[in-house]
């Protein structure tokens, strides 16, 4: 694994390489922080997602044996021939001239020794499956046998404003594996309570309605395009599972896996907030565009939002707010809110009634339907 960065001089590899749990990124991020007379310094600083310094150990699970060859760009060290750390992992560590038959340019190579039992490292199709679910969208391009990798554009950290329609169809159709047009997206960007960078996307269509069994989440997590949880469980509630789409969010603290965050006050927060906007996004639509959101959304699903009202009790008011229902005195098909109902109540009722039936024309048929029509009383069929 090679880069082209400024690499390691011996006492940086000693400091960094020897020690276990010491955070180089970490370090560089507090020397910035001291040595930094205004805030723009930071925004270089923005890709660093090292945080724990325990990350390099992690090639000691498949390999027992590791290299790490390297040719400092650091002045003192410019005529200094490259070096190699050597280690087996189980506590000692040499530093030696590299090889001169093995050419090392500036910048840094990990060479790993693989296991027997994890020699499934050294295929092609298995390192480029890794690098494609957790660094696909990652800014800087990374090459396998010289092809890139990662030729998939992060749509979600882009300006909303200017992104084209058919970039956000063809991320849709990537990242969903779906071969419809969306029925509608949301992406937008927020700095309180975090920073969070999110485009959603709502399909066209659902698959449950088909007895295909219960939908799994569909929108992942990712902290400065690095995935963090792919289809995560945790950031919305379970009645928003038919939503496909990336969330981003700096403000994350990372396990030393990446896989799962370390504050769950945080996703906490995380969920809440991306659930209020989703909510808020869909109220937008139904005032806005009625049409869309009654025949497109509401008639696929409704069902989620009603889930929704029985689970979530958190957003229970607001998701009753998005419910729309047939009634006695309207048209086949004709929907209406419980705030439409509302206004069209005489001023001297105080109740809402409404008839449970398996369809419009059994509810006609009930008996108990006359007396409110002979009373003049609209009724909602539920």
């Amino acid at each position: 694994i090679t880069d082209t960065g400024i690499g390691l001089t011996k006492e940086e590899m000693v400091d960094n390489l020897g020690t276990i749990a010491r955070s180089g990124s970490k370090a560089f991020l507090n020397e910035l922080a001291e040595s930094a007379e205004t805030g723009g310094a930071f925004v270089a600083s923005r890709g660093i997602i090292g945080k724990f310094g325990v990350g390099f150990y992690s090639a000691f699970m498949v390999g027992d044996r590791v290299q790490v060859r390297s040719r400092s760009a650091h002045k003192k060290g410019e005529n200094q021939p490259p070096l190699v750390w050597n280690s087996d992992g189980i506590g000692s560590y040499d530093i030696d001239q590299v090889p001169p038959d093995v050419r090392q340019d500036r910048g840094t190579s990990v060479v790993i020794h693989l296991k027997e039992d994890h020699l499934e490292y050294a295929d092609e199709k298995k390192v480029e499956s890794v690098l494609k679910k957790y660094s696909n969208f990652v800014a800087f391009p990374i090459y396998l046998n010289g092809n890139r990798v990662n030729t998939m554009e992060a749509v979600w950290a882009l300006e909303p404003g200017k992104v084209d329609d058919d970039t956000y169809a063809s991320f849709y159709k990537f990242i969903a594996h779906a071969f419809d047009e969306p029925l509608d997206r949301l992406h937008y960007r927020a700095d309180a309570p975090l920073e969070i960078k999110a485009l959603f996307y709502i399909p066209s269509f659902h698959s449950e309605k088909y007895g295909m069994g219960r939908m799994e989440p569909g929108v992942s997590l990712y902290s400065r395009k690095v995935l963090i949880e792919s289809k995560s469980k945790d950031i919305l509630p379970d009645w928003m599972r038919f939503v496909r789409g990336a969330v981003d969010s700096e403000d994350l603290p990372l396990s030393i896996t990446r896989e799962k965050p370390q504050d769950t006050a945080l996703i906490a927060k995380l969920r809440k907030a991306l659930t209020r906007r989703f909510i808020s996004h869909l109220t937008t639509m139904a005032k806005k565009d009625p049409s869309k959101y009654k025949e497109e959304f509401y008639r696929e699903y409704a069902f989620f939002l009603k889930e929704g009202i029985c689970q979530d009790f958190e957003f229970q008011e607001q998701l009753s707010k998005l419910l729309y229902f047939e009634t006695s005195k309207a048209m086949a098909g004709e929907l209406s809110s419980l705030e439409e109902y509302v206004s069209r109540c005489t001023p001297e009722q105080n109740e809402i009634y409404y008839l449970c039936a398996p369809s419009r024309e059994l509810a006609l048929e009930s008996p108990y339907l006359e007396a409110f029509e002979k009373a003049g009383r609209e009724v909602i069929f539920v």
